[in-house]
């Protein structure tokens, strides 16, 4: 029976451009999504009800264990027979490279090909339609359709060498041992990190006067990103600066669970 092709992403904007390239493209390939953060909460075990609890706890976002759920389940479909795993891989991105190095993690030995987009340079354009120096990619989230086709993106998969793969899991053993709240990545590879580690990026991006809480968050959100790599997950700066308000290192008027109807300034 032939192989068919499955490709396994790790953000859900991804892996619908990549379904619709894969239609354009006439290609029958299929797509999974993990939609798991493993760059946060426990992971050591990567346990569905414990991960839910602490993403609840620290997070304060609720019905997580839907998302643990759909994970759990696109693992099973990796597990299926007659398969061709095909990864999309970013080193530059911590939620891509976390849940790649978990998704490694239970395959085992089974082969698998990569896709590494860590340093793709792909065309820019500006908001007016001109062209702009072309940028790194940082991860497949930040593909359209059809950036996936050109390349040709969709043929340089390579097989995943046995080097490789172990050293990939020296990695995550490391990073499930210590077992931190947050993994962050940064040109010291993917790295353990308090919850804290970006307090003080929080508190920069906001002023003396009122701001929006969702435009504090964007502000943080870039300033965390400098350097060319993604090392944090808006969840966690949401999550961050309303425990920041609520222990009154923030002063807030608003909502705090509805960033839109919230404004936050720096404690005079």
């Amino acid at each position: 029976m032939p192989e068919r092709r499955l490709h396994v992403l790790f953000g859900d904007s991804a892996a619908g451009s990549l379904r619709e390239a894969l239609l354009k493209a006439g290609r029958p390939d299929q797509v999974v999504c993990f939609q798991d953060h493993f760059e946060f909460g426990p992971i050591n075990p990567p346990d569905p009800i414990l991960r839910t609890e602490w993403v609840d706890e620290v997070l304060g976002v609720s019905n997580w264990e839907e998302v643990a759920d759909q994970t759990e389940r696109a693992m099973a479909e990796c597990a299926a027979k007659h398969v061709q795993l095909i990864a999309w891989v970013s080193l530059r991105d911590a939620h891509w490279y976390s849940g790649f190095l978990e998704w490694l993690f239970r395959v085992g030995d089974a082969p698998c090909d990569i896709v590494d987009v860590t340093d793709l340079v792909v065309p820019s354009r500006s908001r007016d339609g001109k062209n702009t120096p072309p940028t790194l990619a940082i991860s497949p989230s930040s593909l359209a359709p059809g950036q996936f086709i050109e390349g040709p993106l969709l043929d340089s998969l390579i097989p995943l060498a046995a080097a490789a793969r172990d050293q990939y899991r020296t990695i995550w053993k490391r990073l499930r041992l210590e077992n931190s709240p947050l993994r962050i990545v940064g040109s010291g590879g993917l790295l353990s990190a308090p919850i804290t580690a970006f307090d003080s990026t929080i508190k920069a991006a906001a002023t003396a006067d009122w701001r929006k809480m969702a435009r504090v968050l964007g502000e943080a959100l870039l300033q965390s990103w400098e350097g060319d790599f993604h090392p944090v997950s808006d969840l966690v700066l949401t999550a961050r600066i309303r425990a920041l308000a609520e222990a009154g290192h923030l002063e807030w008027r608003g909502d705090l669970f509805y960033m839109r109807n919230c404004e936050i300034r720096r404690v005079a």
